[in-house]
């Protein structure tokens, strides 16, 4: 059976160029219909995304970890104290795998933490999966 995706935004939160061309282009690979926008640090996120304004909002938000300004942690917590966002599913990237970082991500919100290690080994295979979820099985608020 094959699977149908639906069209998804996704807002890439990672300010590693070389891991923002790598996930763009295996994310092209996997489905052509998944819109990628890209922001280098959490404090422009918060910036852009918490003054609620015409545009659309990502359906989905990829973020790493470790980012300038604004940790991915707190730029979390930001996402889910505010109304208009906490819907949205935040994927967590890190290249920790230390319990502690697994265990904060899922305390504050992330719906799923990924490390960049496992992700990169075999990283088209574990796109197309993740995006296969959030694309075809997964229901999105809209």
């Amino acid at each position: 059976m094959k699977s149908i995706y639906r069209p998804l935004s996704v807002l890439l939160v990672e300010d590693n160029k070389d891991h923002v061309n790598i996930i763009r282009w295996i994310i092209a690979r996997v489905h052509s219909g998944i819109d990628v926008s890209h922001a280098e640090d959490g404090e422009t996120v918060m910036k852009s995304l918490g003054t609620r304004s015409t545009s659309p909002l990502p359906d989905i938000i990829l973020m790493d970890l470790n980012l300038p300004k604004v940790s991915g942690m707190e730029l979390l917590k930001f996402i889910r104290r505010e109304p208009h966002l906490r819907h949205i599913p935040v994927l967590m990237l890190s290249t920790s795998n230390r319990p502690e970082d697994v265990h904060e991500a899922y305390h504050h919100g992330a719906n799923t933490f990924l490390n960049k290690a496992i992700i990169f080994n075999d990283f088209e295979t574990t796109a197309s999966r993740i995006f296969e979820y959030w694309a075809t099985i997964a229901l999105l608020p809209r």
